[in-house]
């Protein structure tokens, strides 16, 4: 009897662990799967700005004369879409704690003075245009070979905020009644 119970128990051990094990394995590959961010590289980069088609994603705000804050969130983003500007990102203002309701910075508008420049040896596209939108919003992109993007933002009352994120190529919406 007690040996029986002994094999039982070996055998679970046996076939039951080892499973577990691939399943915590798997469920830590998944994750790092959909964590993982689209590879980019220099060529492609300058395809995307130079088609008008990217997405910026927000992951840290770093107001002048402050230390970077994190952002939780992952809906603070600048789209480009030809000649189509949206953008929605924090200020500063936003993570004061005497801040009280929403000032977040909303910019709806076409691109104007585009500026784009190739630094080919330190693998770096620079993208400057303006959007005029109750005054004039400087956007200022550093975009890096690996997708990292600093982004300068300049209100129309002159501050300056900086944001560090990703940048990535974004799909043009095809029209359902033309094919």
């Amino acid at each position: 009897m007690r040996l029986s119970l002994i094999i039982i128990l070996s055998l679970l051990v046996v076939f039951l662990i080892p499973a577990e094990l691939s399943a915590q394995e798997k469920r830590k590959r998944d994750k790092r799967e959909q964590k993982e961010p689209v590879k980019l590289n220099y060529e492609e980069i300058k395809k995307m700005v130079h088609l008008g088609l990217y997405i910026f994603t927000a992951k840290e705000i770093k107001p002048v004369g402050r230390s970077r804050i994190s952002l939780i969130s992952n809906y603070y983003e600048v789209s480009v879409e030809y000649y189509d500007v949206y953008a929605y990102l924090p200020s500063f203002r936003r993570y004061q704690p005497y801040s009280i309701g929403s000032n977040d910075i909303e910019v709806e508008g076409k691109l104007d003075q585009l500026f784009i420049e190739e630094k080919d040896s330190r693998k770096i596209v620079r993208v400057k245009f303006r959007v005029l939108d109750q005054g004039a919003y400087i956007f200022n992109f550093t975009i890096f070979e690996n997708g990292y993007t600093e982004l300068t933002l300049t209100t129309p009352r002159g501050s300056l905020v900086t944001y560090s994120g990703k940048t990535e190529p974004l799909e043009p919406e095809v029209d359902q009644f033309h094919d």
